[in-house]
């Protein structure tokens, strides 16, 4: 009867064991969090003339990108998303009268915008890429809209150009000396760190 007990005791302290290992060997086998590049997108913003042909986008552009404005530094969107591509012809076209064509923040961009079809950023392998989707899209000249293209690209964080954006949602934007871009930027997890008040890449301006 004793060595029985001692088999039957030890049988359950293997079960017990195992059991251990299994569950252990679960969490081991977890799928780690999902994680993807982010690219930058910028929205529209106040309204800088009479003119309904004149539009303002940038990175403090509404609406928000996951809550926040845009992150032209390690990107702000998961590149899985479908967002229009800002698209843009420089045809070294006159600013309006009494447009202030000097700002760093909303320059002129001596050309149109217009928003091509909305698609995922990971689409894009390089920028030339991207560049080929908006000439497919508007024609000869046209190409992804860049962070600096505001006042012979001497500008940064929003311009001002010809064009309609009707604002209902972020659009890609390239950023040709940060890794912000769908094709460049370090991959994170797809939810973007908690925007703080104090940086100033967060900051809630319009031009």
């Amino acid at each position: 009867m004793l060595v029985w007990l001692l088999f039957a005791g030890w049988g359950v302290a293997c079960v017990a064991v195992a059991a251990q290992t299994t569950e252990a060997a679960g969490e081991e086998m977890a799928a780690p969090p999902a994680v993807e590049r982010l690219g930058m997108t910028w929205g529209s913003g106040a309204h800088v003339s009479s003119d309904p042909d004149i539009t303002y986008v940038g990175c403090h552009g509404l609406p928000l990108a996951e809550g926040r404005h845009c992150d032209p530094y390690h990107g702000d969107t998961a590149c899985s998303q479908l967002r229009p591509v800002l698209c843009i012809q420089v045809d070294g076209r006159a600013p309006p009268p009494g447009q202030d064509h000097r700002s760093f923040q909303s320059g002129w961009a001596y050309g149109r915008i217009d928003a091509a079809p909305r698609v995922r950023g990971d689409r894009f392998a390089s920028r030339a890429a991207a560049d080929a989707y908006c000439a497919a899209s508007f024609g000869a000249g046209w190409r992804m809209a860049e962070h600096h293209d505001g006042h012979h690209g001497e500008g940064g964080w929003g311009l001002v150009a010809n064009g309609h954006i009707d604002g209902s949602t972020r659009l890609w934007v390239a950023i040709n000396d940060q890794p912000a871009n769908c094709w460049d930027s370090a991959k994170r997890p797809t939810q973007p760190a908690a925007c703080h008040a104090a940086d100033d890449r967060c900051a809630h301006r319009q031009p």
